[in-house]
């Protein structure tokens, strides 16, 4: 893969919460529409809080913020894209299974300078190299369910104290 812009931008990890559990407990058809809801979920609040879906796989999605029009405030839209993924995710409901009703999520956000490389021409894939979208992904493996984990850098100095 070949690097070909280097950019600030906010990065948003987000995946749905124990979805391996999941897969395992449902029909493949009936987890397929579940993952179908949450990637629609994903790309509606992308829109709505200016941010680009840069990948989604399996039950988890990238949205970068400042992609199209970079602002001091990328960090609080990321951060409110979260909240917005998470209320609008656990909304998903599930098949009646004894242990949980609702699906979940967990999310982590970084900021800073990322290397970007067009990595798909059939789904318009951009690769991302660098300590953001490692810490970002870090943060979102930590996080527990139902949690948004975000570095000093994501929320600026406008939130961060």
């Amino acid at each position: 893969v070949r690097y070909t812009e280097r950019r600030w931008l906010v990065l948003l990890f987000t995946d749905l919460t124990a979805s391996t559990h999941l897969s395992r407990l449902l029909e493949v058809e009936l987890y397929d529409e579940i993952l179908e809801a949450v990637r629609t979920i994903w790309r509606d609040v992308a829109r709505r809080h200016d941010g680009v879906v840069i990948r989604m796989q399996g039950d988890g999605a990238v949205i970068a913020f400042g992609m199209v029009r970079p602002t001091e405030f990328d960090g609080l839209k990321a951060t409110l894209a979260a909240l917005d993924i998470h209320d609008r995710v656990e909304r998903v409901v599930m098949p009646d299974m004894s242990l949980r009703s609702h699906a979940s999520a967990h999310s982590g956000i970084d900021a800073g300078i990322v290397l970007l490389a067009h990595a798909g021409d059939e789904r318009g894939w951009k690769d991302l190299a660098g300590e953001v979208p490692n810490t970002a992904g870090k943060l979102e493996k930590l996080a527990a369910s139902g949690e948004i984990l975000a570095s000093r850098r994501a929320l600026g100095p406008h939130i961060a104290r």
